[in-house]
């Protein structure tokens, strides 16, 4: 149906509708080259795995929560060698979800996409994400423990909202299916390497108890991420939104493959 969509608009009915919105058209002799892209499927793809760390983020934190929980050093480091209570196992499981829900709340993602958009978003989530870490790797009971699962969660529901998203109007029409995917695909590998991370570490106790190690390491890709939001293009849908025409326009151009004429799809987004 996008195909189509795009295809019913001629070039000819594309400028009418820019020139309207106030983009300047410098089409020179009938030489187009530069409104076609100069980016591609490599960019594209650029883009998607980095967004597709959020996925990984979310699970990461989804999986290793059992194997962290189980572990002596964790007990010894948070519980003063007591055993973990029901009480305790619970909320520190069930506050992660509490954030996320709050997070995905729709006047709440409305409210943060409206002022930092997709791409900043992303990025939010990302920073969210490290902190919320590095305040469980480090927590000495089980409140703090509680609170970085919290904002964790908010990350994740921040990030599982925006990350797809962002990828579905960064991607063309005849990709974005395969790549919105990939932040699904990047859930269930976290999932995995997380249980995998928590069976490697299981028994190191000095100088740091396995589980701190096991939570620190998502403070990799939590930071790739951010570093991978800044170097990103922005959001086309979200630019036009806002207004920004110009710069919806250069970013089309700068994910787009020479061969497209980027002049219909901003034209289609416009209407």
């Amino acid at each position: 149906p996008v195909k189509i969509a795009l295809a019913s608009m001629s070039k000819g009915e594309a400028d009418v509708i820019l020139t309207r919105i106030g983009i300047k058209l410098e089409e020179q002799d009938n030489d187009d080259s530069v409104y076609r892209g100069r980016g591609g499927f490599a960019v594209v793809l650029a883009v998607a795995v980095f967004s597709s760390l959020a996925g990984l983020l979310m699970g990461l934190d989804i999986g290793y929560i059992a194997g962290v929980k189980s572990m002596a050093t964790f007990s010894r480091d948070v519980l003063d060698g007591k055993p973990l209570t029901d009480v305790d196992d619970s909320m520190i499981t069930m506050v992660f979800g509490v954030g996320a829900a709050i997070a995905c709340f729709p006047p709440i993602m409305s409210a943060v996409v409206h002022a930092l958009g997709r791409k900043g978003s992303v990025i939010a989530g990302g920073c969210v994400f490290s902190f919320g870490s590095a305040l469980q790797a480090v927590a000495w009971n089980v409140g703090l423990m509680v609170a970085g699962r919290l904002i964790a969660g908010f990350s994740v529901g921040l990030l599982s909202g925006n990350a797809p998203v962002y990828v579905s109007e960064i991607a063309p029409p005849e990709m974005r299916g395969a790549l919105v995917t990939g932040f699904q695909f990047a859930i269930t590998v976290g999932i995995m390497l997380a249980f995998l991370l928590a069976l490697l570490l299981e028994d190191v106790t000095e100088p740091l108890g396995g589980w701190r190690w096991v939570i620190a390491s998502q403070l990799l890709p939590g930071l790739l991420l951010v570093i991978g939001g800044i170097v990103m293009p922005g959001s086309p849908r979200y630019l036009v939104s806002q207004g920004r025409y110009a710069e919806a326009l250069k970013t089309l151009i700068s994910v787009r493959s020479s061969s497209e004429d980027v002049r219909v799809e901003l034209a289609q987004i416009c209407r």
